[in-house]
């Protein structure tokens, strides 16, 4: 099977929607996920479900012992001294789930393995909600790292290689009405960063993505430990 390139899917909504969105336009990547020891390591499970639903070859990659030196700062995804905040994914607490240079670290080894392969793009889901808290998702990095990318690797790329950011001006909102259109179980994605056993309703991610889901008019199945919290929040 020739694949087309490489996908980053992480497990969550946002990524699981790009890869049906992927498919539908008929790519076919390999699929890469990345355990970097974040506590909500359970969503690497959701991204090779996906990965097998859309019958797409899945690897992940073991950047536990990078993890464990990123532990130092003062990311909740990482240090288990710091706690995840809850709120709204606007609020600045939300800075506290800023794990350092993670898009750089997971885009670079995905650009590489592309480029073995003979890929010709590397996919994210990076949409615009991220920006405010997250410099690694701004289309200014993007652009900017693909940029580098040419340069270390002139010569050996194929005639218009790039990063495929189909989310990447797009709104949470936006994203969950994909995911509708596309018929993603979205019961079949992990969003919470606190990792439990279930989703718990209240961390930014968890608020957003109930703000999303109910603004797209979807069905949610996904169980969560309060499922009023995310109001407040996006009325406060």
């Amino acid at each position: 099977m020739k694949l087309d390139g490489v996908a980053i899917v992480s497990g969550g909504l946002d990524s699981v929607t790009m890869l049906h969105h992927l498919r539908e336009t008929g790519a076919r990547p390999q699929v890469l996920s990345f355990d970097y020891n974040q506590k909500h390591v359970k969503e690497l499970n959701f991204a090779m479900l996906a990965a097998e639903r859309l019958e797409l070859p899945w690897s992940l990659i073991d950047l536990s012992s990078v993890g464990e030196l990123l532990a130092s700062a003062s990311s909740s995804l990482v240090n288990d001294k710091v706690a995840v905040p809850e709120g709204h994914y606007a609020d600045d607490t939300m800075k506290a789930t800023v794990v350092p240079n993670r898009n750089m670290i997971m885009a670079s080894i995905a650009a590489g393995i592309c480029i073995a392969q003979d890929g010709y793009w590397v996919a994210a889901g990076p949409h615009n909600g991220d920006a405010a808290i997250y410099p690694d998702c701004r289309p200014v990095f993007w652009h900017s790292l693909e940029d580098s990318i040419r340069i270390a690797n002139k010569g050996f790329l194929p005639h218009g290689w790039h990063f495929e950011l189909p989310f990447i001006y797009w709104s949470k909102n936006d994203i969950a009405l994909e995911a509708k259109r596309l018929k993603v179980p979205v019961e079949l994605t992990w969003s919470c960063y606190k990792g439990g056993d279930k989703h718990c309703g209240r961390c930014g991610t968890c608020v957003e993505r109930l703000e999303a889901m109910s603004h797209a008019g979807i069905d949610d199945p996904t169980e969560y430990e309060d499922t009023e919290f995310w109001k407040v929040q996006v009325n406060a």
